[in-house]
């Protein structure tokens, strides 16, 4: 490397804590519209008991959009008062009251912090960043707009999960774009000019098949700029008849969407490790720049510049998680890491170009 700058005084310092927390809009904390129901002697304790009951409903909703599927089991019960120094506040809406009952719903916002504090003394893994939305196109065995299986996927809590679900506007551009699709074949630039109107950085493809020995089977394809991904096959009783075939398997369809997010997200930060990296930098603005986007990857909680040179620096980066996570979520943040002759080299730019698993 070359002469260091009068600036390696900066050697060892920390650049950055952990990311800051989501948009208030995008609270991966906040469960809405719970809806509430409870009698009492008195409005006033009726008004109590169904905030309460409430609360419980939203913490059993929003353990599992942050966990793991098999760690629900592993998650401690909680008792009200516990619950209630976990919650931030609460927003009610459609308020119904009489003398002895309180009808209403209720949105709830949990305390980020103490959340996260109890699932890491829990030693459960989760994923508490806001996914971007996935767009979703039923096929059946084409896409069609005017499928029973599309208009299922209208039953189910789309904006709910771990992952926001997408359907594509039922225009003549989206038809004309995802008409053709092969479901076996297709890709993420096949898709790329619906989901980027959706706002959408990933794409499912969901196809159901016929009804065959009483039971509806569905495929799911995950498509990114970084390639696809295979889930399923999942298989559902087809005994309510279609239509209720289909909306089971839709919910489960998204079910599986989401817990397959949640295992690439969900952070165990029990688990650190530390990756060292080399940057070539052009300008102080790509510096800044790089800088910036690091204060964003949530999994990493410390980065420390080890040495300094005109052009280029060696940084060290403290993270959570395991390696793979650690590349996803730079790759989402736009940063590549890159491995050339045992040395890792991080860079601003293409996410998805050339890159290898630290």
């Amino acid at each position: 490397m070359r002469r260091l700058f009068s600036i390696v005084v900066l050697l060892a310092l920390p650049l950055l804590a952990v990311a800051a927390p989501a948009h208030a809009a995008d609270d991966p904390f906040m469960v809405k519209d719970v809806k509430v129901d409870a009698s009492a002697a008195s409005a006033a304790e009726a008004f109590t008991i169904a905030v309460d009951e409430g609360r419980q409903k939203a913490w059993n909703e929003l353990i599992p959009r942050l966990t793991r599927q098999e760690d629900w089991a592993r998650v401690p019960a909680v008792e009200t008062a516990t619950l209630k120094r976990m919650t931030s506040g609460y927003q009610v809406a459609d308020e119904k009251r009489s003398t002895t009952r309180y009808v209403a719903q209720v949105t709830y916002t949990f305390n980020g912090d103490l959340v996260r504090r109890f699932l890491q003394g829990a030693n459960i893994a989760y994923a508490d960043t806001a996914a971007r939305p996935l767009l979703v196109i039923p096929m059946s065995p084409a896409y069609d707009p005017a499928s029973p299986w599309l208009a299922a996927w209208s039953g189910v809590r789309m904006a709910g999960g771990a992952v926001p679900l997408d359907l594509p506007a039922p225009d003549a551009l989206n038809r004309n774009v995802l008409a053709p699709l092969d479901f076996d074949s297709a890709t993420w630039s096949d898709v790329q000019p619906v989901a980027s109107r959706a706002h959408a950085n990933q794409a499912a493809l969901v196809l159901a098949g016929p009804v065959a020995a009483g039971q509806m089977t569905v495929r799911i394809r995950l498509l990114t700029p970084a390639g696809s991904q295979t889930l399923g096959p999942i298989t559902v009783p087809a005994g309510a008849g279609p239509s209720g075939a289909y909306l089971a398997a839709a919910q489960a369809a998204a079910s599986d969407i989401g817990n397959s997010w949640k295992a690439r997200s969900a952070i165990d930060f029990n688990q650190r490790s530390t990756l060292t990296a080399e940057i070539r930098l052009d300008s102080l603005a790509t510096w800044g720049h790089i800088q910036q986007r690091l204060a964003n990857v949530p999994v990493v909680t410390n980065v420390n510049v080890e040495a300094m040179a005109i052009g280029q620096a060696r940084i060290v980066i403290s993270y959570a998680g395991t390696p793979a996570q650690l590349n996803d979520f730079l790759s989402q943040a736009s940063l590549a890491l890159s491995n050339r002759d045992g040395v890792w080299w991080l860079s601003a730019g293409s996410a998805h170009a050339g890159m290898e698993r630290p």
